[in-house]
């Protein structure tokens, strides 16, 4: 029988999910007192110029020039003086590779041939959301009546392949060779460990037996009868286990709370989170969160 081998995509990184998206004309006088919170924020000038300040570094944006705000990081703006067009998106990512970028107030110059990533995004957004006309803080991004089809997702793509151009641009990075997982027909070991990539690679989402068995082309049972024999665990269970190791890690950085946690780990509820923890933990969440305190 001939073999085929099947090369899971590396995710450098994931958008999880759109807090805000804003795409402004600022007055002269505007001034904003500023903010922090735990999600990531881009600020992107699209005409003339603005002021961004971040923690205690004040920045003059220009045109074409873009600032990353890093999670729980303190940051306001105001204008120049001058009206100015600006473009912000806040949104919520987990992976360690987007902390390569939004160090020390640095600016980004965005290229022309970058740039549509933007225009894309704003495009998407306004045929998907109903966007606000002025910063309203705390203002839920709401979705359209009849929300142009996939449009949620080209937005994801969009930051992504944004993200990803920025990221390809720093010097120091030195991308490692891709060690593809060929999925062979004939090798049952292989297929387990690359179950266990799969699900080490989608802590923060929510996944099933059906994208599992779709990704590798293999039928439900025989992947869930293979992985339990060859781990003594069922799929869930493991993948149980990687979720609340990842929250055990989270709740030792003490930025969450138990139902943000919960949120971003994707449990169906704060309550099934605090289920599953003391289950996989033989602890509850409060139990484990006083005995990390320093």
């Amino acid at each position: 029988m001939k073999e085929f081998f099947q090369h899971r995509i590396q995710n450098v990184l994931n958008i999880q999910k759109i807090v805000t998206i804003h795409y402004f004309e600022f007055p002269a006088n505007y001034k904003f007192k500023g903010e922090s919170h735990n999600f990531w924020e881009i600020v992107y000038c699209d005409g003339n110029e603005v002021i961004v300040t971040q923690n205690d570094t004040e920045v003059l944006l220009k045109s074409g020039e873009m600032l990353i705000h890093q999670p729980n990081v303190f940051h306001k703006i105001s204008s120049n003086g001058k009206t100015c067009s600006v473009f912000v998106i806040s949104f919520v990512c987990m992976s360690k590779a987007l902390y390569r970028l939004g160090n020390y107030a640095e600016k980004y110059k965005i290229d022309p041939h970058v740039k549509h990533y933007i225009s894309n995004i704003i495009s998407e957004a306004d045929k998907t959301f109903d966007l606000p006309t002025f910063y309203t803080k705390n203002k839920k991004l709401e979705l359209l009546p009849r929300p142009v089809y996939g449009g949620m997702q080209m937005i994801k793509l969009n930051l992504e392949m944004l993200l990803i151009t920025l990221l390809r641009s720093q010097n120091e990075i030195s991308a490692p060779p891709e060690r593809p997982i060929g999925v062979q027909t004939k090798s049952n070991e292989s297929i387990v460990d690359a179950v266990k990539d799969y699900l080490s690679q989608n802590i923060y989402n929510k996944i099933d037996l059906e994208n599992i068995s779709h990704f590798f082309n293999y039928g439900k049972t025989f992947l869930c009868t293979r992985f339990k024999k060859e781990t003594g665990l069922t799929i869930f269970q493991y993948f149980s286990q990687l979720k609340i190791r990842e929250a055990k890690k989270l709740i030792r950085e003490n930025k969450y709370t138990f139902a943000q946690l919960a949120d971003m780990l994707n449990f169906s509820s704060p309550s099934h989170f605090a289920t599953a923890f003391e289950k996989y933990a033989k602890v509850s969440l409060s139990q484990y969160r006083n005995s990390v305190k320093t």
